[in-house]
């Protein structure tokens, strides 16, 4: 190599330093990394934790040091921390129901708020989003779940109470992200190990909660699996991480009976119908589809809501606006039947109904 191109090389690879040395924080994308599924990093990371990281001189379970111990900056509440519309205190004299919401894409939502009609984009005087730290008003800014509807409805069959929702949800997430006993290496199956535990977030939110109001919790809602399904052994061993996973949040938050309300497409018999296309999509997630349909054969105090096959984005898999709103009606109308029979004694042939599928 002549000396004026290694000069200009040294000159290159200076330059390259000090722009480091300027710019103290980098935004990595895929590190190659195979223990990690090749996950994506959607967070800054400092550039001498990340040389460490590279350089494998930071522990497994320290990797995930740039998720920060505050609970209102988890990567599981980052959209939740995203809908709160200002301070909302909790009204005296009203009881505070409180619902977790816990999943993945179709749970974090792609219904656009401003496709939001009234009143589902003005403040509900009694409704309630845990936000960045604190109760807030659900006023969604950008992309919404099924949350604004099934609050609004809550609140309506509830009319003397207040609705709270606490919501942990990441697009693309396998279960074992929210593992109680948390794994750097369970969750890098599915490509989530730089999300840390989404099981932390949803505990520290809630302690955080009870630490300025009191309240009643009324249910987990949730809708989450296909990430899981599209490995065979994730697909088989789904029934029982989900069973570990709700009777360690049932014991975590002192609520053994907590109502558990699984969000899925079809009953055993619809999956069955629809076996060839299941298995075109999915190969290997029909024992998980089979196992949500069937969840309360196996969990005490859980339900299947089956929405079958509602409007969607043009992916058609992901729920559009319309959607949404149908599916947070749908998992009220479940809620609704639940509470009417446990708290008014009220018999299956006075069920509300659920809206229609498309």
């Amino acid at each position: 190599m002549s000396p004026p191109i290694k000069l200009s090389l040294r000159l290159l690879s200076l330059l390259i330093g000090c722009v480091s040395l300027i710019n103290c924080s980098i935004k990595p994308q895929f590190f190659g990394k195979n223990e990690l599924d090749n996950t994506f990093i959607t967070t800054h990371r400092n550039a001498s934790e990340w040389y460490a990281y590279e350089k494998d001189e930071l522990a497994p379970d320290r990797r995930e040091m740039v998720l920060e111990d505050d609970p209102s900056r988890g990567v599981g509440l980052k959209q939740a921390n995203s809908m709160g519309g200002g301070d909302a205190p909790i009204l005296p004299r009203t009881k505070l129901r409180v619902f977790l919401l816990m999943g993945q894409s179709n749970m974090v939502g792609h219904g656009k708020a401003d496709k939001l009609p009234p009143p589902y984009n003005e403040p509900h005087p009694r409704v309630r989003i845990w936000a960045k730290g604190k109760w807030q008003y659900l006023i969604p800014k950008s992309n919404f779940g099924p949350e604004v509807s099934f609050a609004h409805e809550m609140a309506t069959l509830f009319p003397s109470d207040t609705i709270g929702i606490i919501k942990v949800a990441v697009s693309g997430t396998g279960i074992d992200a929210w593992k109680p006993d948390w794994q750097w290496s369970a969750a890098s199956k599915t490509g989530d190990a730089l999300k840390g535990s989404l099981y932390r977030d949803m505990i520290n939110a809630v302690s955080g909660a009870h630490q300025v109001s009191d309240f009643k919790l009324c249910g987990l809602i949730w809708k989450q699996g296909d990430r899981d399904a599209r490995k065979l052994e994730l697909s088989e061993s789904y029934q029982q991480r989900f069973m570990e996973l709700v009777e360690h949040l049932r014991a975590d938050l002192a609520t053994p009976e907590l109502p558990v309300f699984v969000l899925t497409y079809f009953d055993v018999a619809g999956i069955e119908a629809r076996r060839e296309l299941v298995e075109k999509l999915r190969p290997n997630g029909l024992s998980l589809y089979i196992s949500q349909a069937e969840v309360s054969s196996y969990l005490k105090n859980a339900f299947p809501v089956f929405h079958g096959l509602l409007p969607t984005i043009f992916d058609h898999v992901h729920f559009n606006s319309e959607g949404q709103i149908t599916l947070g009606k749908m998992t009220a109308a479940a809620v609704a039947n639940h509470y009417l029979a446990t708290e008014h004694g009220t018999t299956n042939s006075k069920k509300v109904s659920s809206l229609p599928t498309h």
